[in-house]
């Protein structure tokens, strides 16, 4: 697990929960072990007091995070269509 942690790298961050989902289908289908991590800011509870998320675009609430191997990062671009 340790090993995992420090041989990855960020492939992709992204607010797009569809693109979240498209890239890591698109992993999973050429098996290229990935890993994910999201932050949400969503409102929620008692902090939204009398205006619920008045303000707040719901689409930007979840930020997605993909890693991949470091050794897989050029396989992973590849399979994406990131060819810079």
């Amino acid at each position: 697990m340790f090993d995992w942690l420090f041989r990855k790298t960020e492939l992709l961050t992204t607010f797009d929960q569809r693109l979240y989902q498209e890239t890591t289908a698109k992993l999973a289908a050429a098996k290229i072990d990935h890993r994910v991590k999201w932050h949400s800011d969503a409102s929620s509870g008692r902090q939204r007091g009398a205006f619920g998320s008045f303000g707040e675009d719901p689409r930007l609430s979840t930020q997605y995070y993909i890693y991949v191997k470091k050794q897989d990062l050029e396989q992973a671009q590849y399979v994406l269509g990131n060819r810079d």
